[in-house]
């Protein structure tokens, strides 16, 4: 009796387990990135706004009101595609960090034209023109790698901050 039950315990449940976590962990993580910090809003505002401005990132939108900020769409090239993507960043209890990201396919569409045309003895069967279409989609999640293109250097900058400035962000 013991043995049929490890039996079907392995036999059963164990893969399904493992079948269900290699599932769930297919997908990408949320385009978003959390830090902590123990300094009041109005500096880590300025902070996180000057490390995104040494990053090359231009400023959209400041409301220090709202303790929010926003960039101007920047363009990456991702594994398979290029996206354009924007920084949205919001002062809380914690920093957030999210990007809204728009992916930009290149899509290749030819236009035939079937006919014959009498060019003295030779016979002109058709012709192909190519045209390139550009198609932007709204992306709700990016490729891990391309959001660690993103983050790294963004949490690098904020580390030397903290260093520099003697601030705690964790």
């Amino acid at each position: 009796m013991k043995y049929i039950k490890t039996a079907i315990f392995k036999g059963i449940y164990l893969p399904s387990l493992i079948i269900l976590f290699l599932v769930s962990c297919a997908s990408a993580p949320r385009m978003v990135h959390y830090s902590n910090y123990y300094i009041s809003k109005d500096k880590v505002l300025n902070e996180v706004r000057t490390a995104l401005q040494s990053l090359d990132y231009e400023i959209d939108m400041y409301a220090p009101e709202t303790y929010a900020l926003s960039t101007k769409p920047v363009k990456i090239k991702g594994e398979a595609s290029k996206y354009n993507y924007t920084l949205f960043v919001k002062i809380s209890d914690r920093i957030e960090i999210y990007i809204s990201a728009k992916i930009i396919i290149y899509k290749r569409n030819s236009q035939s034209n079937l006919g014959k045309k009498n060019i003295g003895r030779r016979l002109k069967i058709f012709e192909t023109k190519e045209y390139v279409q550009i198609i932007q989609k709204n992306e709700d999640k990016m490729h891990r790698s391309v959001q660690k293109k993103i983050f790294k250097p963004i949490q690098k900058e904020l580390n030397k901050i903290k260093r520099k400035n003697k601030i705690s962000f964790y």
